[in-house]
């Protein structure tokens, strides 16, 4: 890992839960209560639009029986995909803003 950072590809690993649990013909709501999360919150991760906390993404990777170096970006040779879900999200910024942590993720991603 590059500098010994980890960061999280959570959209990745949303997708690649919803897959697992349908294909294992688990229902949201029985990962949900084997976990103690509310299955809304469980829908919101596979949809890559909620980010779990580091236990919850713990227990589903366990539960599952996947690894979270997988999905640790700089796994990837190729990060463009995440960059630009990256950047979409720092339209809202002024142009110097954009610029300091464009800066800031280069040395990251």
């Amino acid at each position: 890992m590059k500098g010994g950072v980890f960061i999280f590809n959570y959209i990745e690993f949303g997708k690649t839960i919803r897959v697992l649990r349908k294909n294992t013909s688990f229902k949201l709501i029985d990962v949900a209560e084997q976990l103690s999360i509310h299955e809304s919150y469980l829908g919101k991760i596979e949809r890559g639009i909620a980010i779990p906390s580091v236990e919850i993404a713990v227990d589903l990777a366990n539960f599952f029986h996947i690894s979270f170096q997988q999905y640790n970006i700089y796994n990837k040779s190729s990060n463009i995909l995440l960059q630009n879900e990256i950047f979409k999200n720092l339209s809202h910024l002024k142009p110097q803003e954009k610029k300091f942590i464009y800066k800031l993720l280069l040395e990251f991603i």
